[in-house]
């Protein structure tokens, strides 16, 4: 609260990271900066980044989390005001920012932005019907295969999918957004008059990794959100397992200076993020992303 008050008299950007947690697994404390500090309008500076949490399903189950971080947003819209604000979130997190809002699609104005790094949103069943699935299984090969599969198994994410929700209730958008229609898609990427009376439409980034397991539903999202006449940018970094831009960036922060990352796909994906970005705010000078890791 005292944190909202002062961003709100001094006009500041805030954005709230939805962290992975496959809504079970401990959530590790990260030096983690999603977003680079450019922002999307030039005139306020992005000075608050939350990083929050959420019940894990050992204790609550859904729609719990969904409900917190429904209040939460509406919280950061009273605050701050939508054009304001950023939504971050990596694997369930992704997930669950792409349900908030689609649950306050009909009441809230859409955020500025919306980050969403190998955002894990079919939990359906028939979700393990894919491709990816079946090729980027570490269970299926695993160390034989390593470097060309993921690291989080097929049997790992039925089995938090099972505890998240009933199998019915996962064929809810609220649950799974691939289920979502691009009827229920389209008012998030509307153009929104803000609380300083300027038009603003939000803009999305998405990526994944070519050797996840949920590639096939992270990529048909994509094209779902752009079908919707939403202003996504999309990357498919090369080889990468699940989540790797956000691991990858703690590897870039503890590293330091020096080495060569022009190649290491973790920093492609944040560069592509910052250009992405930076599209809509003028042109300024992209500092390489370890840069700026450091110094936040």
């Amino acid at each position: 609260e005292q944190t909202g008050q002062v961003g709100r008299s001094a006009g500041w950007r805030v954005e709230t990271h939805m962290h992975l947690r496959s809504p079970a697994l401990l959530q590790p404390l990260l030096p983690l900066r999603p977003l680079p500090p450019t922002c999307l309008r030039p005139s306020s500076p992005l000075k608050v980044v939350l990083l929050g949490e959420y019940g894990l399903t050992s204790s609550d189950v859904a729609p719990a989390q969904l409900n917190g971080w429904t209040k939460t947003y509406t919280k950061l819209v009273e605050v701050y005001g939508a054009e304001n604000v950023i939504i971050a979130g990596d694997s369930a997190g992704g997930c669950l920012s792409l349900a908030t809002l689609l649950n306050t699609s009909t009441s809230l104005p859409p955020p500025a932005g919306l980050a969403l790094f190998s955002p894990w949103v079919d939990l359906r069943n028939s979700a393990v019907d894919t491709l990816s699935m079946k090729h980027c299984n570490p269970e299926d090969g695993a160390l034989a295969n390593y470097g060309t599969c993921d690291y989080l198994p097929v049997d790992g994410v039925t089995a938090v999918s099972y505890a998240y929700a009933n199998s019915a209730d996962r064929e809810d958008k609220l649950i799974s957004p691939s289920a979502a229609t691009v009827e229920d898609l389209v008012p998030l990427g509307a153009s929104t008059v803000g609380t300083d009376g300027e038009a603003y439409t939000m803009k999305c980034f998405l990526t994944w990794g070519t050797g996840e397991i949920l590639q096939d539903q992270q990529e048909a999202m994509g094209a779902k959100l752009a079908d919707a006449g939403i202003k996504v940018t999309t990357y498919a970094a090369t080889d990468m397992p699940h989540d790797s831009a956000v691991v990858g960036a703690c590897m870039i922060y503890n590293t330091g200076p020096g080495g060569d990352y022009s190649k290491f796909e973790p920093t492609k994906v944040m560069l592509m993020l910052a250009r992405a970005t930076l599209r809509r705010c003028g042109r300024r000078t992209i500092r390489p992303w370890c840069s700026v890791m450091r110094e936040h």
